[in-house]
C-alpha cells in the first residue's frame, strides 16, 4: 500500500528527502513558499536519486486545494 506524506514548510528538503528515502514506496508532497529553498531541495533530491517527492510552491493555507 502506498502511503502519502505531506511536508509543509519543507525548506531545503531535509525532512522530505529523509521521509522519501525511508519510505521508498511512498509518495511525498513537500510545499514551501521559498523558490530558492524548493530549487535546492529538488536539486539535492535528484542528486540522491530519490524520485518519490513532488515539490510545490504553496502556502500552507492553500493545502486544502491538493487533491491527494
Amino acid at each position: 500500500m502506498v502511503q502519502n506524506f505531506l511536508i509543509a514548510g519543507c525548506g531545503p528538503g531535509r525532512h522530505a528527502i529523509n521521509t522519501a528515502g525511508t519510505f521508498r514506496d511512498s509518495k511525498v508532497t513537500a510545499i514551501d513558499l521559498s523558490l530558492p529553498s524548493l530549487a535546492y531541495a529538488k536539486r539535492m533530491t535528484e542528486e540522491l536519486g530519490i524520485n518519490n517527492v513532488d515539490y510545490l510552491k504553496m502556502d500552507i493555507l492553500e493545502v486544502a486545494s491538493l487533491s491527494k
